[in-house]
């Protein structure tokens, strides 16, 4: 018997929802105003439970239909109302007295008013306009060139499906100064090259003007967040090993680990995720502040953005000119052999005259690649210390020995005295 009863209840239940949404759909047919907050240029009247014309606020509605029918954009119609002291309909709720509105106007504000149907005495139902019982602000001539000035400005994106452009930081790195989220986004220059960065939500809905941060270079924000992350997990004064305790061990063994650079861009996001709360930077005290998942202390470190950029070719040849001498004549080597694999060039003294170098030192060169896989891992890699020691002629004669075993102990030996 409860069981039979709860289904009538259930189905009860049921056609008092269908009921009620038929009839708010037949009275928003009717043009009726159904509740809520009302809109910017209306008031409720509380008898006929209709919206009356607010006669101050239908002269700014009426101002920013002419600023952007005169060839402004939606944020400069914001920036104009802003620099006026216009601010958003405020509102204060009968129920808990709180306040709504009375804000800076931003372009989700003036884009909803601009394409609001109500000001021309209409209401909009599941895409269809039907006439409402509020009196216009507008005339319809007017709203049509705002229609039309919206098409005109409309830039159409197309999606991108390039993983890459997603950012590390994405719903994580907040503007200190405005507090707001930073928006990652890019722009292509010369329809191939992508310039990745995040935004200030408050720059880009009310105009860089109003944001002292503005924006920031994604890849540098990135690297130097993934430093200082670096930094907090790793105890720099008394041993390296030494790491911070946590239950997320294994997502900062991954931080730490040279495999961090072979990461998908998604795995990566998801250990940020999971290691960091919030991460903010101020651009006027140059300071990057980070919060740990699981605490609210602040973690301040001080970061010039400006300095860090990526290597770039103006100087591209400082940097190379830091590596050891004998790393940099393997990877000469391989380079050369590659390019006669490949047949861009035909022989050694092709090479040489376009070098601008002697086919003999070449000859010396290429000798490097007789060393043994191990010794050559180890070269390209190893501590710059030692083998900016070592002199290339020590090298060139261990590449002429052909026994590997024999190449790894003479190596262990010129370690110990690269002199």
């Amino acid at each position: 018997m409860l069981h039979i009863l709860s289904s009538f209840a259930e189905f009860e239940r049921e056609l008092i929802s269908e009921r009620t949404r038929d009839n708010m759909g037949a009275a928003r047919k009717r043009g009726q105003w159904l509740g809520g907050r009302p809109p910017l240029g209306y008031d409720v009247d509380r008898e006929s439970r209709k919206l009356v014309i607010n006669r101050e606020e239908a002269k700014l509605i009426r101002e920013i239909f002419r600023l952007y029918i005169a060839g402004n954009s939606f944020l400069k119609v914001a920036q104009i109302l802003n620099e006026k002291g216009s601010r958003t309909k405020k509102v204060t709720a009968r129920k808990n007295g709180k306040t709504y509105g009375g804000i800076k106007f931003g372009v989700t504000h003036t884009q909803s008013i601009i394409t609001n149907p109500l000001y021309i005495g209409k209401v909009c139902y599941k895409g269809q306009i039907y006439d409402g019982q509020q009196e216009a602000i507008i005339d319809e001539d007017t709203f049509k060139k705002a229609q039309a000035q919206v098409k005109v400005n409309r830039v159409d994106r197309k999606a991108t499906k390039n993983k890459d452009c997603t950012g590390l930081l994405s719903h994580i790195l907040h503007c200190r100064a405005c507090g707001r989220f930073m928006l990652h986004t890019y722009t292509l220059k010369r329809k191939n090259r992508k310039y990745r960065y995040y935004v200030c939500s408050n720059a880009q809905k009310r105009g860089y003007d109003s944001c002292l941060t503005k924006s920031l270079n994604a890849q540098s924000i990135e690297d130097t967040t993934i430093a200082c992350l670096r930094r907090i997990f790793i105890d720099k004064h008394k041993n390296r090993k030494k790491r911070i305790e946590s239950s997320n061990n294994q997502e900062i063994e991954a931080l730490l680990s040279p495999v961090w650079d072979t990461l998908y861009p998604e795995e990566k996001r998801r250990i940020l995720k999971t290691l960091v709360k919030e991460v903010d930077y101020d651009s006027a005290g140059k300071k990057l502040g980070i919060i740990l998942t699981g605490s609210d202390i602040r973690l301040e470190f001080d970061v010039d953005l400006k300095q860090v950029r990526p290597l770039n070719r103006w100087h591209k040849e400082n940097e190379i000119g830091k590596e050891p001498k004998i790393r940099i004549k393997l990877v000469l080597a391989h380079h050369l052999e590659k390019l006669v694999e490949e047949g861009r060039i035909n022989n050694l003294k092709q090479a040489s005259e376009w070098l601008n170098t002697e086919q003999a030192r070449l000859d010396h060169i290429l000798t490097l690649l007789n060393l043994s896989p191990a010794i050559q891992t180890e070269i390209m890699s190893g501590d710059n210390k030692i083998l900016n020691q070592i002199p290339e002629y020590k090298i060139r004669s261990l590449a002429a020995e052909s026994d590997w075993k024999k190449q790894a102990e003479t190596w262990q030996e010129i370690k110990k005295h690269p002199a």
